[in-house]
């Protein structure tokens, strides 16, 4: 694949400082994600008779860790505090708090809902971790193709910190290690995975192509 020119990233002194953004005040708000998840899911959930209360734990649990002080809340506070001015590695951090373990969650949570098995959740927990920073990079390039039109959801991107010819490698990366780690159910699920993994090629190909000139653009959704 050939690549755009780009121009070099800002260094992270010349960065603008971040922000607060209205996630993090909601995340510090009393209404937390977590006890509103509760409010809706425990009376809703036909347990014991479809799901468990052990499984409705183990979602509890789950969406508690996701936006918790180790999942999304610690990714606000990186962000936040500037380490998406930092290398690829930190961006990457940041992405993997703030959208890629929410993502990770709602794989997660069906699967333990469909009773899958410890090496099926595994597999699901890095399709949905790998699936969040891909979207929100999607976004990124999308937003920097489209001559920076729109509001960043994170100050951490991937295309300020590292150039547009480095995310568009890694948007493929992703790519392939989430369908990776889809081949292990292909077995025993068949084409019950499609859905799966036709949502990694949306969340790649829904809002910008590269043609053969090498430019990368939003493409029209007028229909």
């Amino acid at each position: 694949m050939t690549y755009p020119a780009w121009t070099p990233p800002l260094s992270a002194a010349a960065a603008p400082p971040p922000t607060p953004s209205s996630g993090s005040t909601w995340l510090s708000s009393p209404a937390t994600p977590s006890s509103l998840a509760y409010q809706y899911i425990i009376p809703r959930t036909p347990s014991p008779d479809l799901v468990s209360h052990f499984a409705v734990l183990r979602v509890l649990a789950e969406i508690a860790r996701a936006v918790g002080s180790t999942g999304m809340a610690a990714g606000q506070l990186l962000d936040l505090s500037g380490a998406s001015c930092g290398g690829e590695e930190e961006v990457v951090l940041v992405l993997e708090k703030k959208f890629g373990q929410m993502a990770e969650c709602s794989a997660v949570c069906g699967g333990l809902l469909g009773s899958a098995s410890d090496e099926e959740l595994g597999a699901l927990r890095r399709y949905g971790r790998t699936m969040g920073v891909l979207y929100q990079l999607v976004d990124d390039v999308l937003m920097e193709s489209n001559g920076g039109a729109g509001k960043l959801r994170s100050n951490a991107s991937v295309v300020t910190a590292l150039g547009m010819e480095r995310a568009l490698e890694m948007v493929e990366e992703l790519r392939t290690k989430a369908k990776q780690e889809l081949e292990r159910f292909g077995d025993k699920y068949g084409d019950k995975v499609q859905p799966l993994s036709s949502f990694v090629d949306y969340a790649v190909e829904r809002g910008f192509v590269v043609d053969s000139s090498a430019n990368v653009a939003a493409s029209s959704k007028a229909s």
